[in-house]
């Protein structure tokens, strides 16, 4: 069994295991009123009553658990000229780290459930951060695929457009995550946040567009 596997599989039965330990065990010292979700501005924006919160505790080892089903599927489900086998170590490995991130908001959920003085927001956005320049660590090494990657009409046409596009976003990814990983935690404001969230989106997905239309031009593709 692929060792990334185990591992999401493990971080898995630990989201459950602190999901029922908290409510089951330590339910009295939760809040009476628990913050499950967060806005784009920062603030909690929706709350559970504490006696009716393990739904909302579970939700989220139960997104861990059908994150293995489909690393699982996945692979089946691909068509012959787009096998994930040929970057199998990759494509675990970022299922994992996707796993990773849902167990830390599990944590900052249950940290906010009893009140912990933590930055609640901070943390959820670090975590984010640091998973997108993990992710960009790797992302040179991901072939093309219908499922992970840069996924736009003009990757997908072409191979040439796909490599270069993903080497583009690797170092998008990582430059992008990790200042905005250290950024969160030293103060950066949210605002500064969403602008690099949305450089890491866009950048890649315009530059597959351009430069597919310049090998189009030349007739390179």
């Amino acid at each position: 069994m692929n060792r990334w596997l185990v591992a999401s599989i493990t971080l898995t039965v630990v989201g459950f295991a602190a999901a029922l330990t908290a409510f089951y065990g330590y339910r009295d010292q939760m809040a009476d009123t628990i913050a499950v979700h967060w806005g784009i501005t920062g603030e909690a924006d929706a709350w559970v009553q504490r006696d009716s919160a393990l739904v909302q505790l579970l939700m989220l080892p139960g997104l861990m658990s059908l994150m293995i089903v489909l690393s699982l599927v996945l692979p089946y489900l691909s068509p012959k000229e787009f096998r994930i086998e040929r970057f199998n170590s990759t494509y675990w490995y970022m299922m994992f780290l996707v796993t990773m991130l849902f167990g830390w908001i599990q944590f900052v959920v249950i940290a906010a459930a009893f009140e912990w003085n933590l930055p609640i927001v901070r943390l959820l956005t670090a975590g984010i951060f640091l998973m997108l320049a993990l992710m960009g660590n790797v992302m040179g090494r991901v072939k093309r695929n219908w499922w992970m990657g840069v996924r736009t009409p003009w990757t997908l046409a072409s191979e040439v457009v796909w490599n270069q596009t993903h080497r583009l976003a690797a170092w998008v990814f990582f430059g992008c995550g990790l200042f905005g990983f250290v950024g969160v935690l030293i103060g950066l404001p949210f605002i500064a946040c969403m602008v690099l969230v949305l450089l890491i989106a866009f950048v890649p997905i315009l530059y597959s567009l351009v430069l597919y239309k310049r090998l189009e031009r030349r007739g390179q593709l």
